[in-house]
This record gives structure tokens, C-alpha cells and sequence, in this order.
């Protein structure tokens, strides 16, 4: 099964908030023993800022001969690189590298961070093998920004992602927007070449307005060798669905204002 492919344009107005890329390898004792001077070293060019930030895990244990299992928390270091303006991020940890910009600009510009990024990980450290490479795209549509007018949801957005409240059968006159405290939605799908985590649904955007948020997360756990591991062309793969994934959530009056109008 794939995604049905639609035509790929420009969104001059794109409803994108954060994109990343990860990709997890096997726990990693040489970067979790000791800071990544050399990493930080050869990305401190375009990536001058550096932040310490602690990832709580949690492991659940069963009771054992000489252990009484219960639950456990580690403190786990995640290395962030930033560029000047803040927009772009590489993060390192022991067992991922990724990549997030929260200002997408286009896929060879965001690619290029993530494999220079991705050929310095592989120089200093020893990786043997690749478990998990996805391509996460956050979509927030805040309907007031984008329509001046009484514009609902369902003239944006189509009934399958918008499921309970697209059409008002269920209720006794009209849905009022003020009546809706928020919605959400998770489905997995195995696909051909990869798996695809959506994420839909209302979210509080501040000042009392409700915007909707599309979260398609493509997947794939490989567990592949390093040296058979083709970054270039497995971030590819992910990539080419992603706009018409997006695409299919939207009626033609949002694309169209999305589409915008050429520069």
C-alpha cells in the first residue's frame, strides 16, 4: 500500500512549524561516557550555540531473585547545537542524532544539515548499525490568520480528518466553535516502504482561538548495517510523500490560500 501521489507545488504560505529528522543507532558508551568536543568542534561554524538539556527515562522493572523491579528514572544528556538565530537544531545523544528547523526553507537546504551533521557523527564515533530513521512534519493551521471571514472547519478541512464534528448530525443546531474544548486523533499505518504516525486535532494557540494541528511523522526501523545504510536515499523516500500526506487533509479553498501567491 502507498500514499496516493498528488501534484507537488510550493506552499508560498506553508502551515509548517517544525520539521525533523532523526535517526537512532544502539546505545553509544563513547558518547554517553563523555562530552562531544570534537561534534560540537565541526558543527560550531553554523551551529555556534551550544545547550545541555536532561531527558528524563523511564524503564519498568519485574521483580527478580535479588531485585525488586519497580520503576526507574536516568537522567539522560541530550547535546543541542543551535545556529545564531535559533531556528535550526542538531541534537545528540547516545543512541540518536537529530535534526529540526522551525523554519523550513526547502528539502535540500534542510537535508544538507542533517548529512554533514550525520557524516561527523559517523567519523568520530564508532556506529555499527542504524535501528530507526524518521521524518517528522508539525502542520498548525490557525484559521484566523489565513480567512477574514466566518470561514468554518469544514470548508478547510476535509470530514476524514476532521471526524465528530464535520458535519453538526450529531448535535441539536449548530456546533458553536466556543463550545469545542479540543479533539485529537493517532493512526498508524504499515505502508510499502515505510510506517506513517498521524497526529490530528484542535489545539489552544492562545487568546482564546483554536488552531489545528497535522502531525505526520514517516517512519521506517531499518536495523541496517552502516555501511549498507544510504542516508540520501531513505530520507528521500520518506520525503516524497509528505506533501501530497498533507495535501489529502485539505480542501481546495485552504490549499489555495496556502499556495499563496508567487514571489
Amino acid at each position: 500500500m502507498k500514499i496516493r501521489k498528488l501534484e507537488r507545488a510550493k506552499l508560498n504560505n506553508n502551515a509548517l512549524k517544525e520539521v525533523i529528522a532523526q535517526i537512532k543507532f544502539p546505545r553509544n558508551m563513547q558518547i554517553e561516557s563523555g562530552l562531544p568536543a570534537e561534534f560540537q568542534k565541526q558543527m560550531s561554524p553554523n551551529f555556534p550555540i551550544f545547550e545541555l538539556q536532561q531527558s528524563q527515562e523511564v524503564t519498568f522493572k519485574l521483580p527478580g531473585k535479588n531485585d525488586s523491579g519497580g520503576v526507574h528514572e536516568t537522567q539522560v544528556a541530550v547535546y543541542n547545537f543551535k545556529s545564531a538565530d535559533g531556528f535550526n537544531k542538531i541534537s545528540l545523544s547516545r543512541d540518536f542524532l537529530a535534526v529540526s528547523t522551525s523554519k523550513y526553507d526547502s528539502w535540500d537546504a534542510f537535508f544538507s544539515i542533517l548529512e554533514s551533521s550525520y557524516n561527523s557523527l559517523m567519523q568520530i564515533y564508532t556506529i555499527p548499525l542504524i535501528l530507526r530513521v524518521g521524518l517528522r512534519y508539525r502542520n498548525l493551521i490557525d484559521k484566523t490568520a489565513l480567512f477574514q471571514d466566518e470561514t468554518s472547519w469544514s470548508d478547510i478541512l476535509k470530514p476524514n480528518v476532521l471526524g465528530h464534528i464535520a458535519t453538526d448530525s450529531l448535535f441539536e443546531g449548530t456546533l458553536k466553535e466556543s463550545s469545542l474544548k479540543g479533539s485529537r486523533s493517532i493512526t498508524q499505518i504499515k505502508l510499502e516502504n515505510y510506517s506513517l504516525n498521524i497526529q490530528t486535532g484542535f489545539a489552544d494557540i492562545g487568546k482564546g482561538k483554536l488552531g489545528f494541528f497535522i502531525d505526520n511523522d514517516f517512519f521506517d526501523n531499518i536495523k541496517i548495517a552502516k555501511d549498507k545504510f544510504n542516508l540520501d536515499a531513505k530520507m528521500r523516500e520518506l520525503h516524497a510523500d509528505s506533501e501530497s500526506t498533507f495535501r489529502h487533509f485539505l480542501t481546495d479553498k485552504l490549499y489555495t490560500v496556502l499556495l499563496g501567491a508567487e514571489e
